[in-house]
């Protein structure tokens, strides 16, 4: 199986609903989706990795997909994806840009990526970790990019449920987007990858990610207590950090995207609520905490 053979290719950002929007595709009868693969800028450099191994599933589902949460802002990606595939079809996740900041803070809080004793501030400092958090939600420089090497009528920008003028009308946009019949499938409002806080970050991700073994099956025995613990003695300093990325988040990026997309026609940016654009100065969005 070459890379050339998918039809499209979900290009994140991780943490605005992906992982929702993977699933919900995933029960289309004639559509398969990988789960995150990131088989261009990652996973293909394994030992003996195999593009078709992800595919496994798909059956004999004629639309094929990656999930490549990580491509949207990967250097070169553009250009890396342009060459691999130039005919893919490629979703942009939009989410309010500070709460995916935010939402992508509390994941690496919650796996100990990031340890807990640095102060947002510092984890946002420019030669720290703002490339991670504020990089990847600059959404008018990245689509520009992607304008430059796929047309217009390749790319969808898709609203993330919280960010979703009519989120059943769009999911139904995308499928005829994708050449794919289909209809509202069940559980479509299911909270997918909800937050949560573990009392033991390092714990919870061996749980999760250790490898094989006696270890790997102690964690996850306690995982639910762990987990249940956290927020008992953890408090993440949530408007701290949405504070200091909503000041880093240019409007002028936020303005850029919508030109952008309104000039050349880029489907699905009419979904977008106005509030998940221009949401109010220190206000977190409601809701489920999702990842």
């Amino acid at each position: 199986m070459n890379y050339s053979d998918l039809d499209f290719v979900i290009i994140g950002p991780g943490h605005a609903g992906t992982t929702w929007l993977g699933t919900q595709l995933r029960k289309i009868d004639d559509l398969y989706v990988t789960y995150e693969c990131n088989w261009l800028n990652w996973t293909r450099f394994k030992p003996q990795a195999s593009l078709a191994d992800f595919f496994a599933g798909a059956s004999d589902r004629r639309v094929l997909g990656e999930h490549g949460n990580t491509y949207i802002n990967f250097p070169g990606m553009p250009d890396i994806l342009h060459e691999a595939n130039p005919k893919a079809k490629l979703i942009l996740m939009y989410r309010t840009p500070w709460e995916k900041a935010l939402t992508h803070y509390m994941h690496d809080l919650r796996y100990g990526t990031i340890p807990r004793f640095l102060s947002p501030a510092l984890v946002l400092f420019p030669a720290f970790f703002y490339h991670r958090y504020v990089g990847d939600v600059m959404y008018g420089r990245l689509l520009g990019e992607y304008l430059k090497r796929f047309p217009a009528e390749q790319i969808y920008v898709f609203a993330a449920p919280k960010n979703n003028l009519d989120l059943e009308g769009q999911f139904l946009d995308l499928l005829d987007f994708l050449g794919v019949p289909g209809k509202i499938p069940a559980d479509f409002h299911e909270v997918v990858n909800q937050r949560r806080q573990p009392l033991f970050p390092v714990m919870h991700r061996k749980a999760h990610f250790g490898p094989l073994g006696w270890r790997r099956n102690l964690y996850r025995m306690l995982d639910p207590l762990n987990c249940a613990l956290g927020p008992y003695f953890h408090s993440p300093p949530k408007e701290e950090f949405f504070r200091i990325a909503r000041e880093l988040v240019s409007p002028a990026d936020v303005a850029l995207f919508q030109e952008l997309g309104s000039k050349h026609g880029v489907r699905g940016v009419n979904y977008i609520s106005p509030a998940g654009l221009t949401p109010a100065a220190g206000e977190i969005e409601a809701g489920p905490d999702l990842q």
